[in-house]
């Protein structure tokens, strides 16, 4: 998974290069709302009807998470689900692209817009945050929470 994002952050690199950051970022929330349309879709089928509760929601975020690299903390309350993202290839790869970590922050925090965009479209009471990492050795904590 690190190789795989490496390329995409050579790529987008590459766009930066043709188009400027702010074409390129906008791209990068289009690839968030994508994947935040998978995980409404996901919640959708789970939740067969149901009301949305944090259960279904660590389920499928853990779907999405493992076998791909990640190595995380969940924590699940009746009102959110909070992940200590610790290795994330996402990250390593951009880095391994030679992105430095105020860019990669930008392209996380627009992706993390995008997904927060849709899934709201289709779950209201769904908010997602993400708290970027403070440091190359930190983590980052991603929220989702059920507003009442």
């Amino acid at each position: 998974a690190t190789s795989a994002y490496s390329t995409y952050g050579g790529l987008f690199k590459e766009v930066v290069k043709e188009f400027g950051m702010e074409k390129a970022l906008a791209l990068a929330a289009k690839q968030g709302e994508s994947m935040g349309a998978q995980m409404a879709a996901t919640l959708k089928k789970k939740l067969g009807g149901k009301e949305l509760d944090t259960k279904t929601v660590a389920a499928v975020t853990k779907e999405m998470m493992d076998g791909s690299g990640y190595t995380y903390e969940m924590k699940e309350t009746p009102a959110s689900v909070v992940m200590k993202v610790d290795k994330c290839p996402f990250y390593e790869g951009l880095k391994m692209a030679g992105l430095d970590d105020k860019t990669i922050k930008s392209i996380c925090t627009r992706m993390g817009e995008g997904t927060n965009d849709v899934i709201k479209k289709q779950f209201p009471k769904l908010q997602t945050r993400l708290k970027f990492r403070t440091s190359p050795d930190s983590f980052c904590t991603e929220e989702f929470a059920l507003r009442k």
